[in-house]
């Protein structure tokens, strides 16, 4: 790849209703899309027949009929391959998907398998594919969008409680999945100039003690853990996708000493920064 960022797909270049939906069919060859990217929406994918192999932030995951999967804004992937594959592809605008539902599917994305749909489900989201297929995605009114936006969600939805373990939290808990889903959505956007555990719960407003309790509460690990995952993994997007050197990896995500930035990487890795490139490149 010649470029120096990893190339990335808005849902503004092909919808202008925030939704967009494509159906592959068994026949119709589906050409591999090795070509990494990264999107600043939704995709949602239920197999109906058939299977296909993707990947997901350096993970490859087969999908067979009877299952889905989800991608979540930002997220690398890449389709590899399908076979005799019927499909529904559903890409939704992040600003169309509502909190409960993008902390949902977030608490899934920690520990990500397909999504097994029992038989009424299927029943369900095939029907809710034929609507949003003869709709189509021209959204030519203010209600064809709303029309649209709701099947799309009423998709999401379906997903969202087929989940494992699907059941909301309540109470302590329910307030400790929703501030590290906060905490989650701040570190994307600040990884980049703070590594502090301290600087994130004074800008969520509750003390350091408490968010790292709300974190480990919800994810099993501790906060610090977690900043350091989030950082290998942008660092592996970089190192994989992108010509950026070592040192301007290390800047981008907010170290001044590249040396350490290093050691971390691979203490994480059991490689180093240069080694994994090298690897994934191969």
């Amino acid at each position: 790849m010649s470029s120096s960022r990893l190339p990335e797909n808005r849902v503004a270049d092909f919808s202008d209703s925030g939704i967009f939906f494509k159906r592959l069919r068994p026949g119709i060859p589906v050409e591999p899309l090795r070509s990494t990217h990264r999107d600043d929406y939704w995709l949602f994918g239920v197999v109906e027949q058939g299977e296909c192999l993707f990947s997901v932030d350096f993970r490859e995951w087969r999908c067979r009929a009877g299952e889905a999967m989800a991608v979540l804004p930002g997220q690398v992937h890449a389709f590899l391959r399908g076979q005799s594959l019927d499909a529904l592809l559903l890409f939704v605008d992040a600003s169309c998907v509502s909190r409960e539902l993008r902390l949902r599917f977030e608490e899934w994305a920690a520990h990500p398998a397909p999504i097994t749909l029992p038989a009424s489900y299927r029943r369900e989201l095939q029907l809710l594919g034929q609507l949003l297929e003869s709709c189509g995605t021209d959204a030519r009114t203010p209600f064809r969008r709303l029309a649209l936006r709701h099947l799309a969600l009423a998709v999401a939805a379906l997903l969202a409680e087929a989940l494992p373990e699907g059941e909301q939290p309540a109470g302590a808990a329910r307030r400790h999945a929703e501030l590290t889903a906060a905490f989650r959505n701040l570190l994307a956007e600040e990884l980049g100039r703070h590594h502090n555990p301290s600087y994130y719960a004074e800008r969520l407003h509750v003390s350091r003690s408490y968010l790292c309790e709300a974190v480990r509460r919800t994810t099993g690990q501790s906060i610090s853990r977690t900043i350091r995952d989030e950082v290998v993994l942008r660092a592996k997007r970089l190192l994989a996708h992108s010509d950026l050197s070592v040192q301007q990896i290390a800047a981008e995500l907010g170290f001044d000493d590249s040396a350490y930035f290093s050691r971390l990487f691979a203490r994480a890795s059991a490689l180093s920064p240069s080694a994994f490139r090298d690897k994934y490149r191969g």
